[in-house]
């Protein structure tokens, strides 16, 4: 019998069952730093437009009911809504497993002395480069690596678990290497990204950030993977779904609209007038469960790096127009993850 970790025996249940096992919950567009890779940087709508404490509330309420596990917090970034808190302490006291996604950067002692006293799961930091330099020209806030690490360390010595999210740009390559070191010396887990997405209202400006190049992703790649059990992904099924969008989690914007995820700018419906449940069971998804990859023809059927293909079904609409057309760049990083196995079992 092969062993099948409990990650994904908690996914294939719930597949099985319909289950909503996670929710990504964009508290708000705002943010404190102006990065250049940002996929909601044209966001137009008014802060004033954004769900209240008691209307996340209710939409707790209904998730407890739906048996969902996880929600994790993002933005923009959640500092910069002064009831966080409220909003924070509403999820963890109702049972769910939380995390919050920040840089890190906006937080005062007192809040977070807070969220640790919280208590959430896990705490995710976006650090661009180990560089302090060239993280702070990505943010366009100096001084902003020097704050967001001491924010993750404090987090981190009061015993939260911590991930760095990084997404590999051309200007911060240099200090990719320094990022691996770091988080081997906090002894924190490291996420890495490989694709900058367009926005979501479809401006491709943070795609020229893409390093466009099967060999400095494999570089990339050797330095991440060192010392780490090689990853053999799952044989693509050509029957299956394109992608896990809206399968096992949903995306809620900070004005309760939903989507499949929050790269995927498919509007399923609106927790304002519509019920989180109906929406989960509604005809829109279904519409997207139906979706198959043996719809995206010959090109991508028979391509030999499909099995390490991460298609992504937003990025191929607000970039092409047209959900069944790949983006170049997602082929390259599955060549370059393809290769990269096969050199490495060398």
């Amino acid at each position: 019998m092969s062993y099948i970790s409990p990650e994904r025996f908690i996914d294939d249940l719930c597949i099985r069952h319909h289950i909503l096992q996670k929710i990504c919950v964009e508290i708000t567009y705002r943010c404190n730093e102006r990065c250049k890779h940002c996929y909601v940087f044209d966001e137009k709508k008014s802060s004033s437009e954004e769900l209240s404490v008691n209307q996340y509330y209710s939409l707790f309420d209904d998730l407890r009911k739906m048996e969902t596990l996880y929600i994790t917090f993002t933005g923009g970034d959640p500092s910069m809504r002064a009831d966080f808190i409220e909003i924070l302490s509403g999820a963890v006291e109702r049972g769910f497993a939380v995390s919050i996604y920040t840089n890190g950067i906006g937080y005062s002692e007192e809040t977070l002395n807070e969220i640790i006293n919280i208590r959430p799961a896990m705490m995710s930091f976006s650090i661009y480069s180990g560089i302090p330099e060239e993280h702070d020209e990505i943010t366009g806030i100096k001084g902003s690596f020097k704050k967001t690490l001491e924010t993750l360390k404090k987090v981190k010595s009061a015993g939260i678990m911590i991930t760095v999210k990084t997404p590999v740009m051309t200007p911060t390559l240099k200090g990719f290497p320094a990022i691996q070191e770091l988080c081997e010396e906090l002894d924190v887990r490291s996420e890495i990204s490989y694709f900058i997405c367009a926005t979501n209202r479809g401006n491709i400006s943070p795609t020229k950030l893409r390093l466009g190049n099967v060999e400095k992703y494999k570089q990339l790649m050797k330095i991440a993977r060192r010392n780490k059990e090689l990853y053999v992904p799952q044989p693509r099924d050509i029957k299956g779904a394109i992608c896990g969008a809206g399968t096992l989690s949903l995306s809620v914007n900070p004005y309760g609209e939903v989507f499949p995820c929050n790269g995927f700018n498919y509007l399923l419906g609106n927790i304002k007038d519509t019920p989180i449940n109906e929406i989960w069971n509604g005809e829109a998804l279904n519409k997207l469960y139906q979706l198959k990859f043996e719809q995206l023809g010959d090109k991508c059927v028979n391509c030999k790096w499909r099995d390490d293909c991460l298609y992504c079904l937003g990025s191929a609409l607000a970039e092409n127009g047209d959900i069944f057309i790949p983006v170049e760049e997602s082929c390259k990083i599955a060549r370059a993850n393809y290769e990269f196995r096969l050199e490495s079992l060398q």
